[in-house]
């Protein structure tokens, strides 16, 4: 009998409240990427100049496929959402507490309802947006403006077509991120030009082994290091262990400088040691007092 009951009650909830089973928004994907439209201007939800900081502004414009107009709508349990900016990954956020014309901007995540909205279905494909903190607020077209620029903020719900929008979801697009772009012009180089295994002399491979420590530096990718260190076996293959056969002096202050930037990257006391040996050897060829004193260019040539 209780299960015949609760089977009534819970067909009860989706046949009443069909937009809000499971306490999710029917027509809105957890997680996917949305355009917010407003039903009014046909100008898109925007963050102001693109900007990645906390407290810009938010407006409407026109499409420009940008980033900045495309939002991450992610379901948080009990009817509410978090909007995300694609592009600085902050959040839909109430400057105040929720009143006629206050503004809207993105702000981190604050964990509080200044970031959380209700969804709720508004007729004809288009929805309202309301305030965790105040349902009887809906995000609003200032003044029901429809220029480029029109400010967003919240307003008292009406049946107003400002007050709605439609929630345009948007296929995936190639992360164009500065550090997915550094990546892939880094793999290129890498790749194209056989770097690991060039067969170079000493300045370009300290200069080359410099980019891969570079890149390690930034990023904390630790291929980065793996690179590092097939690069440098590669050299002592080529080289040699001893790297005095080299005359230009210069070639090898580079390789000893590239070792020691190796240890206090990996901590690897190898590098470090390497770069003491030759160092010392090739101080003690290259330092001359002719001229003032100091340490020659080219070995056996007494010019600095």
């Amino acid at each position: 009998m209780k299960s015949i009951f609760f089977r009534i009650v819970l067909l009860s909830v989706f046949t009443v409240f069909p937009e809000t089973a499971f306490g999710q928004t029917s027509g809105i994907t957890s997680g996917a990427v949305y355009t917010l439209k407003s039903k009014l201007s046909n100008k898109l939800l925007n963050v102001s100049d693109a900007s990645m900081n906390n407290s810009a502004s938010i407006d409407c414009r026109t499409d420009t496929k940008s980033d900045a107009q495309r939002w991450i709508v992610t379901h948080t349990g009990n009817s509410i959402y978090k909007i995300a900016n694609v592009a600085s990954g902050k959040l839909l956020h109430v400057v105040a507490l929720p009143s006629d014309s206050v503004n809207i901007d993105q702000f981190s995540d604050t964990g509080s309802d200044d970031v959380k909205w209700i969804i709720r279905k508004a007729g004809q494909g288009s929805f309202y947006i309301k305030p965790a903190a105040d349902p009887n607020s809906s995000l609003n077209l200032h003044a029901g403006g429809i220029a480029d620029g029109t400010d967003v903020d919240l307003a008292v719900s009406t049946n107003s077509d400002h007050q709605k929008w439609f929630f345009q979801k948007e296929t995936d697009k190639e992360d164009t991120s500065p550090e997915i772009i550094a990546g892939k012009v880094f793999d290129a180089w890498y790749s194209s030009y056989n770097i690991e295994s060039v067969n170079g002399y000493f300045w370009d491979n300290a200069e080359m082994m410099e980019v891969v420590l570079d890149a390690y530096e930034v990023t904390k990718d630790t291929r980065y290091i793996t690179r590092f260190e097939a690069m440098y076996r590669n050299f002592i293959v080529k080289n040699g262990a001893d790297w005095q056969n080299n005359k230009y002096n210069d070639d090898i202050a580079w390789m000893v400088l590239v070792s020691v930037r190796g240890y206090l990257l990996t901590g690897k006391i190898t590098y470090l040691d390497k770069a003491r040996e030759q160092f010392d050897k090739m101080y003690a060829r290259a330092f001359n007092y002719s001229y003032g004193g100091g340490m020659l260019w080219y070995h056996s040539k007494t010019t600095k």
